[in-house]
């Protein structure tokens, strides 16, 4: 039986529409603006988060990448909102200091939900030195784009992408079958192994064949599915469970 889920999100991710999102864009013959009204609130946003790191650093730009500064968002898409930041500032270390700001960002979304026209807004803080592979990117502080989406007829081998997203899936599957057996340790294991192989698998394609490598397209449809989010929790609630002692009724 084909997996429903992963229908939908497969043809969610594929899809590639004619304007960007009248909810986000102003359109100016050719080209577009962002709604000054959610500009404004983006920017709260990201001042916000960046109060909230508490590092006495510049912050060189606030951008918007994603699928909702280009053709192909759609009722999955989020408003996908990046502090720019040269690590260097903060330490020479750059795991340290990427493991630091997941934390802070984990630690963000579990006290917030915050939405915009009904798309999550994510925040995220990106080393001014990374690569991006975006085909749109939109300098919210500077009100101007960076990278200008073109509307591209992309050719994609859907079946392909639908594919390798169900052996993705299944591998999350099976971790699953061994959080039911309460084998919490081998979760946790299997969870961080599988996370850093399709962390690598994604780079690779991106590397390659920008976001619309099939790698990418395949990780958009597993976190759209919920499957990456299935992961995360596993080893969460595998973590709990092994470390909880309960307490039983005495007779």
């Amino acid at each position: 039986m084909e997996n429903t889920d992963l229908n939908k999100a497969s043809s969610s991710t594929l899809q590639n529409n004619d304007t960007l999102s009248p909810e986000v864009w102003l359109k100016d013959g050719d080209s577009y603006s962002m709604k000054p009204e959610i500009r404004k609130r983006l920017l709260e946003i990201a001042n916000d988060f960046y109060e909230f790191l508490k590092l006495d650093i510049p912050l060189l730009d606030i951008t918007l990448t994603g699928s909702l500064s280009n053709y192909n968002y759609s009722q999955y898409s989020d408003f996908d909102l990046h502090l720019i930041i040269n690590y260097d500032d903060v330490d020479a270390d750059h795991e340290l200091v990427e493991d630091f700001f997941n934390m802070k960002k984990t630690i963000w979304n579990n006290k917030h939900d915050i939405t915009i026209k009904d798309y999550d807004v994510e925040v995220y803080a990106q080393d001014s030195g990374e690569p991006h592979h975006s085909t749109g990117v939109y300098s919210v502080k500077n009100d101007k784009w960076e990278v200008e989406p073109k509307k591209e007829d992309v050719k994609v081998d859907k079946n392909e992408v639908y594919k390798k997203s169900k052996s993705w899936a299944r591998q999350i599957d099976n971790i699953e079958k061994f959080y039911k057996k309460n084998k919490f340790d081998k979760v946790i294991s299997l969870v961080d192994k599988l996370k850093e192989k399709l962390k690598k698998y994604r780079s690779a394609g991106l590397d390659k064949g920008g976001e619309y490598a099939i790698e990418n397209l395949v990780f958009k449809v597993l976190r759209r599915s919920g499957y990456i989010g299935r992961l995360n929790d596993m080893k969460e609630d595998s973590y709990d469970e092994k470390m909880t002692i309960k307490e039983y009724n005495k007779k």
